[in-house]
């Protein structure tokens, strides 16, 4: 579901992580990842909140952003920027612009910081949509940051992805 979340799939990331939820359900245990695979589940719940059943949606993203939290007590270099870049989203989402504006920021340094290229590109495009979807030009200051890091991060397939289907 990762790799649908990053290419811009979310129903598919979506039917994914529920497919996953019911699994460990029935398995009685859960996927972990050291808090990646709640980041995840954080961020496509927040993109799916932006396109329907909201409520329902932000509800399960705060789920996962409180287990992306309790992996931040025990490595707060690994953690703390993921835990930014869901704030910024779950803001974003519920209309607290001028916070998510900072959070994003805050996201994207705590990434640089703590050496984690890939989601500090994540990070950087999800703050070029935000600005985009606010009509703000900067916009494509984050795009291309985005592009960059996700090439630095040998992820040539997105940052030519996000070539072809952002604007400049």
């Amino acid at each position: 579901c990762i790799v649908e979340y990053i290419f811009g799939n979310y129903d598919s990331a979506a039917d994914k992580i529920q497919e996953r939820w019911i699994m460990e359900k029935e398995c009685c245990r859960t996927s972990m990842y050291y808090g990646s695979t709640d980041f995840y589940d954080c961020l496509i719940c927040v993109a799916m909140a932006r396109k329907s059943e909201k409520e329902k949606w932000v509800t399960l993203a705060k789920s996962a952003r409180s287990k992306v939290k309790e992996f931040a007590t025990f490595g707060e270099n690994n953690c703390d920027h993921k835990c930014l870049l869901v704030q910024a989203e779950i803001l974003d989402v519920e209309g607290n612009a001028e916070d998510a504006s900072s959070s994003y920021d805050a996201a994207i340094d705590a990434a640089e910081k703590s050496g984690f290229v890939n989601e500090q590109a994540i990070a950087s495009e999800r703050a070029g949509d935000f600005y985009l979807r606010h009509g703000n030009t900067r916009s494509s200051h984050y795009y291309d940051k985005a592009r960059n890091l996700y090439h630095q991060w040998g992820a040539l397939a997105k940052a030519d992805h996000l070539y072809k289907s952002t604007p400049s």
